[in-house]
């Protein structure tokens, strides 16, 4: 009759154990590589879709984004011109 307490003692020490284990890895979850991926990839898309939407719909905008005129390379560009009309046109290129 002693031993009989004893074992059902050591049953449920073994059980609380048991259950001290699957709490601890009930923390962590896990998932399988490919949906893992695709969970990755959307979460990528989804943030680039939204920052596309923002950066065309927003109306005010932080930054300007525009190329100063350079008085330097006035000549360069006149230059770059005329090659460009004189050259392609009369080689077929453009």
């Amino acid at each position: 009759m002693d031993q009989n307490p004893q074992n059902g003692e050591e049953q449920q020490d073994k059980e609380k154990e048991e259950t001290g284990k699957k709490q601890v890895t009930s923390k962590y979850v896990r998932m399988r590589l490919f949906p893992f991926i695709m969970l990755l990839f959307g979460f990528v898309f989804v943030t680039a879709l939204v920052t596309t939407i923002v950066m065309s719909l927003g109306d005010d905008k932080q930054v300007k984004v525009s190329i100063p005129e350079r008085k330097e390379f006035t000549k360069l560009y006149n230059a770059y011109d005329t090659i460009k009309k004189n050259y392609y046109k009369k080689n077929g290129l453009g």
